[in-house]
């Protein structure tokens, strides 16, 4: 099977491959830079695949014009029985050349995910049914496509009392052999031209998939997709709110507390343009975040919520950060954005760059936590456009630095707190710790991807940062500019070091890092085990998710728990999202997710039809849900 394939010709296949391979969070400006050529090259490709060799007919096109061939044929088909009806089977009927293959909904590794886009007159259309598509593996990559004959079928339903008339679909793709080839084009019918209706019932008859053989190319949940924009977006704002509540990002916001004890005192001009920095990189950050997902996802990659921390390289450089900032917090030297000190805590006032600084270091602190409300947010956002996704990761920010907002409003509020003085300095250092207690968390989530030893090496890096940070201090203090520069220059060195040794090998922990009692997660076993009357408690988990770990540690690795879960014969199924794996992420879409923590519970009696439990647990909560899904024999047992 062929998965790696050139685009066109010249330049644009090597920058296809390096954005598409790249990990995330590598490189934006270089993606977006290739993504501008590969837009150029669909432009150029998909007006000759459209021109050469079409035919005239609107509801078929023949195209991918290689060697002077058209390699593919696609077709809209109606289904001639349902003419007339309510309720309309439709679908586009691709027929494809030997070896050349098209992307699925979702594309893997590489390549572009097919897109359908419907329009009904009198109707709307249901979600596009996708048949279980192959595999095709090169070296390390792995894609999800069709190859010879697929029909992608939907159902079309009247919405008003006219009957329906003309059916139109506009269709993007990505058709590869050894080279790749972007077509994109119209398929138009009116449900009046029975032509083909014999040939039309046949596709249907042959290729058109059922839910039982459907497993993972699912649309979300109808709840999700009813949300609409709106929803989402206030849903993205109270989650934004709560997330303040979270472990995750504790450390950034103590500091905060500090900041604004002192400009509590201070003018309500002055609050208020500390605050608005503070929302402006808060804002920025995840602007940043919303790009690299769109930047990603038109690379053909999926993603989902904290998906930076699946890259070593970007916990690596985070750690790193949190040590720098630490080192300033201890004293050790002071961080200097141009117009003089900043950070200062308890000596001077607090810069507003270093607020801004300070909304953009709490964002990253809190991608890994999901909050109420966030999850579901982020998934209504994942599952649709780009610009929806902007929205709604920027409505995340304002609800984050929301009471920021009300303290600038009200500075009673932060009055109450002592004024600055000595007592801050001890402050300050407790601060320190807190960032290293975090660098210490984030270790180990990086232990879970790299090598042992490599952990090590960079460990030791850490060390020789925080002195040279030492050094550039007692340089600072004696107004040896020349000498800080050379060590910040050294200072960067390191860090790209410590970048190199977290490149290597993605290495997943051994099988004992599972509860005994627990499976890795596979949709077949999940379906076996319901098949056979047990049910079934799945949880999502990475080792980067702090509200994961709270879960585990003071829930479900609880007595009263665990021998609920025995007594009832549930299978129990751990998800483990700590490094990119694409099963996990589209079992999460397929429910309205896009980010962990997440808890199914599966009837037997109802094995489409599991049940959701919160973000936040409690042992009251996970035992109702056993207790209400098993079974009555076991109950009585």
């Amino acid at each position: 099977m062929i998965a790696r394939h050139t685009l066109g010709v010249g330049a644009a296949d090597t920058s296809l491959m390096q954005c598409a391979t790249r990990p995330a969070m590598q490189s934006v400006m270089e993606c977006a830079r290739s993504l501008v050529l590969i837009s150029t090259i669909v432009a150029t490709f998909g007006m000759s695949a459209t021109s050469t060799g079409e035919t005239r007919a609107a509801h078929t096109w023949t195209g991918i014009q290689f060697e002077g061939e058209p390699r593919l044929v696609a077709r809209l088909l109606v289904h001639p029985d349902d003419i007339g009806s309510d309720r309309v089977r439709m679908g586009v009927l691709f027929e494809l050349d030997p070896e050349w293959h098209i992307y699925g909904r979702i594309s893997g590794e590489t390549g572009l995910p097919t897109k359908l886009r419907w329009r009904i007159d009198g109707g709307e259309v249901d979600e596009i049914d996708w048949p279980p598509p192959s595999t095709f593996r090169d070296d390390d990559l792995e894609t999800f496509g069709y190859e010879g004959r697929v029909l992608l079928s939907t159902v079309a339903r009247r919405t008003g009392t006219e009957v329906m008339e003309n059916a139109r679909v506009d269709v993007e793709l990505l058709a590869c052999r050894t080279q790749c080839i972007p077509a994109e084009f119209t398929l138009m019918r009116s449900f009046d031209d029975r032509r083909g209706a014999i040939f039309a019932r046949a596709a249907f008859a042959e290729t058109a998939p059922t839910a039982a053989t459907n497993p993972t190319d699912v649309a979300p949940p109808a709840s999700s997709a009813a949300m609409g924009v709106f929803g989402a977006i206030l849903f993205a704002l109270l989650g934004g709110l709560v997330l303040n509540a979270m472990p995750c990002v504790l450390p950034v916001l103590l500091i905060k507390l500090v900041s604004l004890s002192e400009l509590a005192h201070r003018s309500r001009h002055e609050m208020l343009r500390h605050t608005g920095a503070y929302t402006t990189g808060a804002l920025s950050m995840m602007l940043l975040l919303a790009a690299a997902v769109a930047i990603l996802r038109a690379a053909g990659i999926s993603v989902g919520w904290g998906f930076q921390l699946q890259d070593p390289r970007f916990v690596a450089a985070l750690c790193t950060l949190l040590v720098v900032l630490a080192a300033n917090l201890f004293g050790a030297f002071e961080i200097r954005f141009g117009f003089g000190a900043v950070a200062n805590v308890g000596m001077s006032a607090v810069g507003a760059r270093r607020s801004f600084f300070d909304g953009f270091l709490v964002v990253l602190l809190a991608t890994p936590c999901s909050a109420p409300f966030l999850g579901t947010a982020v998934g209504f956002a994942f599952a649709n456009s780009t610009p929806i996704i902007f929205a709604v990761f920027s409505a995340i920010a304002l609800g984050l630095t929301a009471p920021y907002w009300l303290v600038a409003a009200f500075p009673g509020f932060a009055r109450r707190i002592p004024r600055a003085g000595p007592w801050m300095i001890h402050l300050r250092t407790a601060l320190g710790f807190g960032l290293l207690a975090t660098v210490v968390w984030l270790l180990a989530v990086l232990s879970a991807s790299i090598a042992q030893h490599a952990v090590f090496l960079f460990l030791g890096l850490l060390v020789a940062i925080a002195a040279l940070c030492w050094i550039a201090g007692v340089a600072q203090m004696k107004g040896r500019q020349r000498v800080v520069g050379v060590v910040t220059g050294a200072l960067f060195a390191l860090a790209s070091t410590g970048l190199y040794l977290a490149d290597g090998d993605v290495q997943r922990p051994p099988d004992e890092v599972v509860p005994s009692d627990d499976a890795r997660f596979d949709p077949n076993a999940v379906r076996a085990a319901l098949e056979r009357g047990r049910p079934v408690f799945v949880y999502f988990t990475a080792d980067w998710c702090i509200s994961c770990k709270v879960n585990e540690r003071f829930v479900l690795s609880q007595p009263r728990v665990r021998d609920t879960l025995g007594r009832l014969n549930f299978a129990t199924f751990r998800a483990d999202w700590t490094t990119r794996d694409e099963e996990i992420r589209t079992e999460l879409a397929r429910h309205g997710k896009a980010g962990v923590p997440f808890y199914l519970v599966y009837r037997p009696e109802e094995p489409d039809a599991p049940r959701m439990l919160p973000e936040l647990l409690t042992v009251g909560t996970v035992l109702d849900a056993l207790r209400e899904a098993a079974p009555v024999v076991a109950l009585a047992n």
